[in-house]
């Protein structure tokens, strides 16, 4: 059996309900045990090669659980994208009932008590302001929805804001 494959059986409900960082605790201590009863159980002359294969297999089981969780973290990436999309253009269009707000909130929106709407030119190949973007409004305790609308870069950014009062 190749070791990549291992997880090829388990359902796919599966990895939802087990985190990497739990499957990569469970691939541990599997192999940990394995080797305290080699320890106990097998002839000093037999242990390296042993060793050896539990390496090379436990290596091949931990890339397949990288290549799974990858996939898995890609295509929640590109719906994740697609969701914010249909909820900025839902506030473009001034559609936003509930069903906007529970979408947004699936992108971790929550509900802030102030929002303000930007728009500006989108460049086709800045994906890094985006990102430097939703860094420094995270950064500052900010809820952002960020998506182009054709040639034009819509921000959303929820959180409280300060309104200068006049003089």
């Amino acid at each position: 059996m190749n070791p990549i494959g291992i997880f090829d059986a388990a359902p796919r409900a599966l990895m939802r309900k087990i985190t990497l960082h739990q499957t990569v605790d469970l691939v541990r201590t599997t192999i940990d045990t394995l080797e305290q009863q080699i320890e106990r159980l097998l002839p000093r002359g037999d242990r390296p090669t042993l060793h050896i294969a539990i390496v090379h297999y436990s290596r091949e089981v931990a890339f397949g659980a990288a290549v799974v969780y990858a996939r898995a973290a890609e295509a929640r990436g590109g719906w994740d994208a697609r969701l914010e999309a249909l909820v900025v253009d839902a506030v473009i269009r001034g559609d936003t009932d509930e069903s906007v707000l529970s979408r947004a909130s699936t992108l971790g929106w929550r509900s802030p008590p102030g929002i303000v709407v930007a728009i500006g030119s989108a460049l086709e190949t800045d994906d890094a302001a985006v990102d430097d973007l939703r860094a420094a409004a995270t950064h500052r305790g900010c809820d952002i929805l960020a998506a182009p609308q054709g040639d034009r870069l819509v921000l959303v950014l929820g959180g409280r804001f300060l309104i200068p009062t006049p003089p």
